[in-house]
């Protein structure tokens, strides 16, 4: 999937650096007038986790999963992310990975390790970078329907 980025050539870089698109570098800023258009291969998760949706196990319990603001499960996520869908995978690379890390909204060093550590376990790729495969692939912590709490178990999708 490609898509187009509308943004300054600074701002496109930094963007397309901290997404792993493109390694660091110098831009200078533009000056005031059109936009530049950069455009990028990003492959079919291109869309950032913004939020997380709740995927029904059984009729008492569920998991929850990072999506994007518009429900999708297919999206990605790396150090730097912030939010419920950071959440979320905290919540399963700790009960279901047994991980040492603070369920905290922050995607920070910690849990881009344990992310590594997860996705070793599970067989898929290890990047630390949160992908379809590593959601396909790594278990998710069951909570009950009635009041949230977790099960103690977990669950692939």
């Amino acid at each position: 999937m490609r898509i187009k980025l509308g943004a300054t050539l600074g701002t496109a870089a930094l963007m397309l650096t901290g997404l792993g698109a493109m390694a660091p570098t110098a831009v200078a800023a533009p000056a005031a007038g059109p936009v530049a258009v950069q455009e990028a291969d990003f492959g079919a998760a291109a869309t950032a986790c913004a939020s997380w949706t709740k995927i029904s196990k059984t009729s008492t319990t569920y998991i929850r999963l990072p999506a994007t603001g518009g429900g999708s499960i297919t999206c990605e996520m790396s150090q730097g992310a912030n939010g419920n869908h950071v959440r979320a995978l905290q919540n399963a690379l700790k009960f279901c990975y047994g991980r040492s890390i603070a369920v905290d909204g922050s995607f920070g060093p910690a849990t881009a390790t344990a992310l590594r550590y997860a996705q070793g376990q599970a067989g898929a790729g290890v990047d630390g970078i949160y992908g379809p495969e590593t959601r396909d692939k790594i278990k998710w912590p069951r909570f009950n329907e009635s009041n949230g709490s977790h099960t103690g178990y977990c669950a692939t999708r």
